[in-house]
């Protein structure tokens, strides 16, 4: 006679492996470069090629007129502008999740429909909606939104909400200092990361 218990053991034990692996990295894959760009990849830097996927702790750098798209999950895009310097953390294409570090540079985030989450220096940015602006030079930090909104934190300080187009913040030392840049002003910041001489 077949003992059921010992039937249901080891499905039971599969469906707990099942419940409890990790998730599947997402993708986070090169679109449009403008300009060499590198690499590192498990070691040194070397050339980044269209269309690759990006792993966690991989970089992304860009030469001084460089300019690089990475796509995330969810139809969203960082824009990565020259002499930038960007590290992926994860991303879930499930949730729609990605999660990056820009370490140097500059970039714009883009999330379209997804779930960014962006540590610029000292910075720690979340963006579901809208477009911002973002440079980490020199141990200081610029936050500009052009359109929506982004909750933002700084260092250990309480969560804020930026909703204001056109606003920039910029973050020099412990000193916070709010920008109001005009038209002109913000369309030079947005061409350092678009095609070069645009």
């Amino acid at each position: 006679m077949p003992n059921h218990h010992a039937m249901r053991l080891p499905l039971a034990a599969a469906f707990c492996l099942a419940c409890f692996a990790p998730a599947a990295f997402g993708q986070i894959t090169v679109g449009r470069q403008m300009q060499p760009a590198q690499l590192k990849h498990d070691g040194a830097f070397s050339a980044l090629a269209g269309g690759e996927k990006l792993v966690p702790t991989d970089k992304v750098r860009t030469v001084e007129e460089g300019r690089v798209e990475l796509r995330l999950p969810g139809a969203g895009v960082l824009k990565l502008g020259g002499e930038t310097q960007v590290e992926v953390h994860s991303a879930n294409d499930q949730q729609r999740v990605a999660r990056l570090k820009l370490l140097s540079g500059v970039a714009e985030a883009q999330p379209g429909g997804g779930d960014l989450r962006l540590n610029a220096g000292r910075l720690r940015l979340h963006l579901k909606s809208g477009t911002a602006w973002i440079e980490v030079k020199d141990q200081n930090e610029t936050l500009c939104l052009m359109q929506g909104k982004v909750e933002f934190q700084f260092e250990k300080s309480p969560v804020e909400t930026l909703h204001t187009d056109g606003v920039c913040l910029l973050f020099n030392g412990e000193q916070r200092m709010l920008l109001l840049p005009d038209a002109d002003a913000l369309a030079r910041k947005r061409a350092r990361v678009g095609p070069p001489g645009a």
